[in-house]
């Protein structure tokens, strides 16, 4: 018999020696996903840290503007007024066949610039091969390309909401996983209004086998501490 100290400790121990294996496995990849850098305090900043972006550069900025998610600052999108352009933010990493991958972002359409008309923005999770063009041949929803719509104008106001893909596997030839963040002008290029996201994520899930061998490991470590 070990006492309840003992277990305690035999219980940090054995999360000690798993959470590497595990943050490998489901940690967040994203550079810089609460849009903390740079720093918006003096106001907002174009040139987000980590990201690759799209469109035109006086589109997207890191804000103070609203309440963020987490964190002090989100990210803004808008216009850019021109029928059906976007603006953009990108980040890609190595990725293989049969990977299970999941994107997730917060969302908000705050009453300060609200969307309007036909503008929207989605969250995408795009699949490459080796040579840059779509896995498995041409784009294919479902297959080589998963999107979510998380705001328009019809979205609530000023509130923050979560969106996820869920976990989708990667096609056959897949080199690389790209996650994509889009604002879209829509049909009117008149029509005003900003997305505002925060806490975007993108991570490969863990396999159901892998999670077992791991509780089977933590198991056989508490055994053994018992001894």
């Amino acid at each position: 018999m070990f006492s309840r100290i003992t277990v305690g400790i035999s219980l940090a121990a054995m999360f000690a020696l798993l959470s590497p294996v595990g943050s490998a496995v489901a940690a967040n990849l994203l550079a810089n996903p609460g849009f903390e850098v740079p720093d918006a305090a003096a106001g907002d900043q174009a040139g987000v840290t980590g990201w690759n972006e799209f469109g035109e550069p006086w589109t997207r900025w890191v804000t103070r503007g609203v309440p963020a998610n987490s964190g002090l600052q989100s990210l803004k999108m808008f216009g850019p007024w021109s029928q059906w352009a976007g603006t953009g933010m990108i980040q890609a990493f190595p990725a293989a066949e049969g990977q299970l991958w999941e994107a997730g972002v917060y969302s908000r359409n705050d009453s300060i610039d609200a969307m309007q008309g036909a503008n929207f923005c989605v969250m995408k999770v795009e699949f490459y091969d080796a040579g840059g063009a779509p896995a498995g041949g041409g784009w294919a929803t479902g297959v080589n390309l998963f999107e979510v719509r998380v705001v328009d104008a019809s979205s609530p106001l000023n509130t923050w909401q979560y969106f996820t893909t869920g976990p989708i596997t990667a096609p056959a030839g897949t080199a690389l996983a790209q996650y994509v963040l889009v604002e879209v002008q829509g049909n009117d290029p008149v029509t005003g209004g900003s997305v505002f996201l925060d806490d975007a994520s993108f991570s490969i899930v863990p396999e159901p086998a892998s999670l077992s061998l791991l509780a089977l490991a933590g198991l056989a470590f508490l055994r053994r501490s018992r001894g």
